[in-house]
C-alpha cells in the first residue's frame, strides 16, 4: 500500500514542478493527464489488492 501512496506523491511533486515552468493551459492539462494517470494506477493496485485478498478467502475456505 505504501508503494502506490510514494508513487501518488511523487505524480504530484512532478505537477508542481511543471507549474513552474509552464502556462496556464499547459499546467491543466499536465493536471488532468497526471491525475488520470495516477488513478488508474490507484484502481489497478486496489484491484489486485482485493483479487489478492478473494484468492487467500478462497484458500482458507477450501
Amino acid at each position: 500500500m505504501i508503494e502506490w501512496y510514494d508513487g501518488c506523491l511523487n505524480a504530484l511533486n512532478n505537477v508542481e514542478r511543471l507549474t513552474e515552468k509552464h502556462g496556464v493551459a499547459d499546467i491543466i492539462q499536465a493536471k488532468v493527464v497526471q491525475t488520470s494517470t495516477l488513478m488508474n494506477e490507484c484502481i489497478l493496485n486496489l484491484m489486485a489488492f482485493e483479487l489478492g485478498v478473494a484468492l487467500e478467502k478462497e484458500a482458507i475456505s477450501q
